[in-house]
């Protein structure tokens, strides 16, 4: 018999943009210092000043640790471990967003999946952790496709990476909740136990735009911004339980997870803050050999797997056709700008001075919508029909 301890954090950790990031980074720090982890999972952690100010003061409990170096402003993501990490490797994510959404940022940061294999007393351990594309309730469909082609990325590879372990760990900041179709995809494909609902059942657990934290209610309009607009508050009024430890014990091996809580206070000790905008969540899971023949899935609301897969295949071949007319309109753009500049370049009707600098900006502007055209939507293009022709393998076998 065997406990692992875990916890995940967002730590809403982002440059000049996160509010009190650097105290607020310090007292995460010592709070982790001051736990009884076997696994930490963070993810927001974009600079590897932060990384190390945890890394170090945790280092005692936590002595081995692995930051995912990845994507133009890094994944965000980091494994603490008290045993040794053994391996460890990353899979960046086919489907990320969008180039031209820039106060969005999910493009330039590198997320995928981190896995690690750890070696917990006798137990061979795999340890997997990501943070899927955001969800932006403002407009709540627009990357609906892409966090479900990510969840089906994850969870084939987690199946694939995954055999032979006696215990997988899944664990992140998923930006889904329970019931949405990437949450459903990676219970159904896998399948994964949920912490919270094994100890808690269905209710509570909010994680983030939680009644209780200082930064609910907090928004402006920089990007990274924590919570929402009043109006999407007013469509979740207790907040989401978006972040998760998931679980799924080996051949002859079985898992239950005691606890589940936030273990966190909801302020910092002497301040008048909150330690992120997200919740943490923390989980004791006790391993033990089988008794019984098979580990039921605990919750009993879950669509069947043919349903999640079906469902799944509608919105990203909704998501194909989208982006389809998404390309035709940049190509347009695109030509419409190289017009402009024949038009400009052929006439004298313009100062010679303004004449250049509308050619400038069209240039700028026609070289950026024809590579978002020609390069950003036919690699968006492929991957949605690669994820479609995944789904229909899972879909022949059911």
């Amino acid at each position: 018999m065997t406990q692992v301890r875990v916890l995940t954090l967002n730590c809403w950790g982002i440059w000049l943009l996160s509010s009190d990031r650097k105290e607020r980074i310090a007292a995460i720090a010592s709070r982790i210092a001051q736990g009884d982890y076997d696994i930490v999972l963070l993810q927001e952690v974009w600079c590897v000043t932060d990384f190390d100010i945890i890394r170090k003061e945790a280092i005692q409990c936590l002595p081995f640790s692995h930051f995912f170096h990845i994507g133009a402003i890094g994944s965000g993501t980091c494994v603490l471990s008290k045993f040794p990490i053994q391996d460890a490797t990353y899979h960046e994510y086919s489907l990320c967003g969008n180039p031209q959404d820039i106060l969005h940022g999910d493009w330039y940061a590198g997320k995928g999946l981190g896995v690690c294999r750890v070696k917990i007393n006798d137990l061979d351990v795999r340890v997997f952790i990501s943070h899927l594309h955001a969800e932006y309730l403002s407009s709540k469909e627009a990357y609906l496709a892409h966090r479900v082609a990510q969840a089906l990325e994850a969870s084939l590879w987690i199946k694939l990476a995954s055999a032979g372990a006696d215990l997988v760990i899944f664990g992140g900041d998923f930006n889904s909740e329970p019931g949405d179709a990437p949450y459903n995809i990676i219970r159904a494909v896998i399948p994964l136990e949920d912490a919270w609902i094994v100890a808690n059942g269905e209710a509570g657990g909010e994680s983030c735009g939680a009644e209780k934290n200082s930064y609910t209610g907090l928004h402006n309009m920089l990007p990274g911004s924590c919570s929402f607009k009043p109006s999407e508050l007013a469509l979740i009024p207790k907040g989401q339980r978006i972040d998760f430890i998931m679980f799924k014990p080996g051949h002859g091996l079985s898992c239950k997870a005691i606890s589940c809580t936030q273990p966190f206070p909801d302020r910092i000790p002497g301040k008048s803050v909150s330690y992120s905008d997200h919740e943490g969540v923390a989980a004791t899971l006790m391993v033990e050999k089988q008794h019984n023949a098979t580990q039921d899935i605990t919750s009993k609301k879950l669509p069947t797997k043919k349903e999640v897969l079906s469902s799944s295949l509608t919105i990203i071949s909704d998501r194909l056709e989208k982006a389809y007319k998404e390309q035709v309109f940049f190509s347009a753009l695109a030509v419409l700008f190289v017009s402009l500049i024949i038009v400009m370049i052929s006439s004298n009707y313009l100062p010679s001075w303004l004449a250049s600098l509308l050619v400038s900006l069209c240039s700028v502007a026609a070289t950026v919508y024809t590579l978002v055209a020609g390069v950003h939507m036919r690699k968006e293009r492929n991957a949605l029909k690669s994820t479609r022709q995944s789904l229909l393998v899972l879909l022949e076998q059911e």
